[in-house]
């Protein structure tokens, strides 16, 4: 029993600093995608067709190459155009979201569809 207290209050602590580290306000540079949600959450990231599930009012997300964990774009206009294409970006963590400052499409033969 006071192993699973331990272990429970250390899990909620390095929870709690994970989440500080995102949260820190400063800029990241990020390798990935910008789609859309619902093609995110299935594992789909490239190509032009994630334009019309924005168009039809889908999210746009950035998904980590790194992870795949799949984030909101706060300022989504400022990045649509680069949408089913592999980028780096620069951005920070707004609460549960990234907030891009600058966005680069990355090209060649593996990031095309």
């Amino acid at each position: 029993m006071k192993f699973c207290c331990t272990l429970m209050i250390s899990l909620a602590l390095l929870w709690g600093t994970a989440l500080a580290q995102k949260s820190n306000g400063e800029s990241e540079q990020f390798t990935g995608w910008i789609t859309d949600a619902k093609c995110a959450k299935a594992g789909h990231y490239k190509g032009e067709s994630h334009k019309k599930c924005i168009a039809a009012g889908e999210a746009v997300v950035f998904v980590d190459e790194a992870d795949k964990a799949i984030y909101v774009v706060s300022n989504a206009d400022g990045v649509k155009d680069k949408v089913g294409k592999r980028v780096t970006l620069s951005a920070t963590f707004k609460e549960d979201a990234l907030e891009a400052e600058a966005v680069t499409v990355i090209v060649g033969a593996a990031d095309e569809e």
